[in-house]
Order: structure tokens, then C-alpha cells, then sequence
């Protein structure tokens, strides 16, 4: 199957200059996870949104670090260690951007989020915007693929060119086992699977350094291959696999049936 010129570009397989491109990523540090790497190549091209701040309101989800901070403490230090990290890639903070929702509460602003994406996409004349795939991993993972998505649908309803939309593999449960760094094989849509030379390893290992917070989570991901797909279409009424969502297994307040009935609620108040 012919690989997308477009993704070619991204991923640095047909030798001409990068796209203009938008990383829009849940959580700061899920840009690093799924594109760390890939940024050093496209910095001077590239801008960074993260739709939540990292910060739950639940401090049961804290790491133990940060148990005596207060939220607003432990989402500026995600800022703090998230703009670290992208400096080591060479991205400028002034090409990264918060939206501020809080973690684990993406599903309850999609509208919002969506129509926010749709003017940064619009303002920023980007060619392609890389997210987050529709798996079940995160619940704020799987709003913002459909934000993406939306927001994409409305710039084109006011007769704008919207970028193309592909994903970065982070992770999902596959057999009630956590997969990392791969994509689900739901969609026969062809893959790029990046793999990073030495130098780009231990890039990437430093940008990961960068978030002491998160040095338990991170642990869990290496740092061999970086994997990119154009973006599927997704029925976000559906779940995205069958069995157990993967934030099912963690005693979240939000199940899959609950963040279900408020993206069909979102794309029905933007009428898509």
C-alpha cells in the first residue's frame, strides 16, 4: 500500500522539507512520548498544544512527589517540565501552547476545545496536525482525537482548507494487557514505524529527563521507534475496541459508556 506523501514528508522519508505541523497532544509530555524525536527534525516548523494541564483534581492521581502540592503547584511544574523538554528538541515556548483544562476533564469541554482547535489551526496555517488515536487509553487522549477532528470539520463548514490529520502511537490495552508505542490494528491504514538513530535515542532519553514528575510513568516507554499513521475514521460512538478500556482497569470516575454519551452530545451541539 502507497505511503501518504504527506506522512512521507512528516517522517522525514522523501528528503524534502518538513510539513508546517501542529502537535496537539492531551497531557504535557504525551508530545514527547509519541513524537519527541520527530520535533528535533521539524522545530522550526512545528507548534505544540496540550489541551489539559496535566493536573487532575483528584490528587489520588498525584505521583507521590507531589502529594503535598496543590493542583495549581503540580500543573505549573508540568508547564515547567513539559517547555524543558521541548527545549532540548529546539522548541522555542512561545510555539507551545496550554489550553488549561484540567486532567482527566476533556470530555466535559469538547465544543470548546474543538472550536479553540479550529481557530489555532486556521491562524497557524498548518499543513498536517498530529494527535492522539481513538483507543480507549486515556479519556483525555480519546476527546482530544475527536476535538481534532471537529475542529478540522469546522474550519472546512466556513469554506477554509483544513490541515490533515494524522496520529502518534502512545498506548491501549490489547488482551488486558497494556501495548505501548503501537497503534491498534483496528484499521488497515499504512504506518510509518520511525527508528531513531543512536543520537535521536539518547535525545529522546533527555527529553524524558525533563519530567521528573512523570519518572515512573515514563519509565514504561522506550525510546527504539516512533510511530505515525494518517488518521482513521472513527465511529466516537462506538468503542474503539472490544473488552475493557484501558482507564477501565484504573478505577477512574469516567467508564467508557459515560465518555461515549458526551462525544456523541459534542458532535451533536456542532451539528457534525
Amino acid at each position: 500500500m502507497r505511503t501518504d506523501p504527506l506522512l512521507a514528508r512528516l517522517c522525514g522519508h522523501d528528503g524534502n522539507l518538513p510539513p508546517a505541523t501542529l502537535v496537539v497532544a492531551a497531557h504535557p509530555d504525551d508530545e514527547t512520548i509519541g513524537a519527541g524525536a520527530r520535533l528535533a527534525r521539524l522545530a522550526s516548523s512545528s507548534w505544540i498544544v496540550h489541551v489539559t494541564d496535566g493536573a487532575p483534581v483528584d490528587r489520588g492521581s498525584f505521583p507521590a512527589s507531589m502529594m503535598m502540592a496543590s493542583r495549581a503547584t503540580y500543573a505549573r511544574i508540568r508547564r515547567d517540565e513539559v517547555l524543558r523538554a521541548l527545549a532540548i528538541a529546539g522548541i522555542d515556548p512561545s510555539h507551545v501552547h496550554g489550553m488549561g483544562v484540567r486532567d482527566q476533564e476533556a470530555m466535559f469541554d469538547m465544543v470548546d476545545i474543538a472550536e479553540r482547535l479550529a481557530v489555532l489551526m486556521h491562524d497557524l496555517d498548518v499543513e498536517i496536525v498530529v494527535t492522539h488515536a481513538y483507543e480507549g487509553g486515556h479519556p483525555d487522549h480519546d476527546a482530544t482525537a475527536l476535538c481534532v477532528r471537529a475542529g478540522a470539520a469546522l474550519l472546512a463548514r466556513k469554506g477554509c482548507r483544513p490541515p490533515r490529520i494524522a496520529e502518534m502511537s502512545c498506548y491501549h490495552d490489547r488482551g488486558g494487557a497494556t501495548v505501548r508505542g503501537e497503534f491498534l490494528p483496528t484499521f488497515d491504514a499504512p504506518e510509518i514505524a520511525v527508528e531513531l538513530t543512536d543520537e535521536e535515542r539518547r535525545l529522546k532519553r533527555s527529553m524524558f529527563s525533563a519530567f521528573a514528575t512523570q519518572r515512573e510513568v515514563l519509565a514504561a516507554f522506550r525510546c527504539e521507534c516512533e510511530r505515525f499513521r494518517m488518521a482513521p475514521s472513527y465511529d466516537f460512538g462506538t468503542p474503539p475496541h472490544d473488552g475493557r478500556l484501558h482507564y477501565e482497569r484504573f478505577g477512574r470516575s469516567v467508564g467508557g459508556a459515560t465518555w461515549r454519551a458526551f462525544a456523541r452530545a459534542a458532535i451533536k451541539k456542532m451539528n457534525l
